[in-house]
């Protein structure tokens, strides 16, 4: 939770907003999980990756950053800064798109070996994968490990996308959703605890939060809790269902136009730092902001995509948008005939 609350509180306000974090730190893992669900019975198209690299990464990475910058002041680092903003999936700027981009262009692939694995030796690949992956590289996080990247690499996106397909494929809704909310919420109790208890013992401030990785252990299955009592709720009505599909499909734009900002928005523009120091009024705050980002943010997106609707037919016929077109179906065709 990079809202400044988590740099500027101590005592008790300290560990209510590490628990809020607790709650939220599974944001990644859930996105996801609800991605691997879907994808695992979808089919492969390659507009989607160009669609999300150049309209949905680089002009928001360009222009949100270099606003960042007039807010921020500018640093010595304005200059590195600018070329990452310019090259954001060269630089990894962010990591959470190179991530998913790449498990997006695999998935035809994994799709195919998840066919063509029986229901026992799907669940035996998912254990060794959570082994390596999650538990061992949280109990060992060595720089030479197979994912020292805390989660924010490909190896965690694979498992999470094998056991989004898993739940997909044979997992049956027994309606008996709430227990699946008491152990997200008992879950992130778990990670506050961890947290507590490893700073009791003296272990310091950086291996206090180990189990708070996207890639932990406990994280995961809070995730998986989270997500599961999500699928065994009532599907909506179709009206309801559509507004907040409509939402949904924004909420990749919200995280590249707020993470662009991130250095300023909560501390500069909101000011969340002004309020921690009442739990209430902190607690709003970080609400109140989180709000008002997601609001504007998908305002901005929906003017952004009408923008680049209108621009789509007014180059119908251009010789370059032709071309773009041909070799996006000869690149379906080649991954989706597998």
């Amino acid at each position: 939770m990079t809202t400044g609350a988590l740099e500027y509180a101590f005592g008790v306000r300290y560990y209510v907003y590490w628990f809020m974090e607790a709650l939220c730190i599974i944001a990644v893992d859930v996105f996801v999980l609800i991605s691997g669900y879907f994808m695992v019975e979808s089919k492969f198209k390659a507009k989607n990756v160009f669609k999300t690299a150049i309209s949905g990464v680089w002009i928001y990475s360009f222009i949100f950053s270099i606003l960042a910058m007039k807010i921020g002041g500018g640093s010595a680092h304005s200059t590195i800064e600018l070329i990452r903003t310019i090259f954001p999936i060269l630089t990894k700027k962010f990591w959470f798109v190179n991530s998913y981009v790449l498990l997006y262009v695999l998935s035809p692939f994994l799709n195919k070996l998840i066919y063509s694995l029986s229901k026992k030796h799907f669940t035996i690949l998912i254990g060794y994968l959570v082994l390596i992956f999650s538990i061992r590289t949280t109990l060992l996080p060595v720089s030479w490990s197979q994912d020292p990247t805390g989660g924010m690499g490909i190896s965690l996106f694979i498992l999470l996308y094998f056991i989004a397909a898993w739940l997909r494929t044979y997992y049956c809704s027994n309606g008996k959703k709430y227990r699946w909310l008491i152990g997200y919420f008992m879950l992130a109790i778990c990670l506050l605890m961890s947290k507590m208890l490893i700073i009791k013992v003296g272990a310091g401030e950086n291996l206090s939060s180990k189990f708070y990785g996207y890639s932990s252990p406990v994280t995961i299955v809070e995730a998986i809790c989270l997500f599961i009592f999500f699928l065994n709720l009532q599907p909506m009505r179709k009206r309801r269902g559509n507004i907040v599909n409509y939402i949904a499909k924004h909420s990749f734009s919200v995280y590249i136009i707020h993470f662009s900002m991130m250095s300023v928005l909560f501390t500069k523009v909101f000011h969340v730092q002004n309020w921690i120091n009442n739990i209430g009024t902190g607690i709003l705050a970080i609400l109140i902001s989180s709000i008002v980002i997601y609001v504007v943010c998908t305002i901005i997106d929906v003017f952004k995509c009408s923008i680049f609707d209108k621009v789509g037919k007014g180059i119908e016929q251009w010789k370059i948008k032709q071309i773009y077109l041909a070799f996006c179906e000869k690149w379906d065709l080649l991954v989706n005939d597998l």
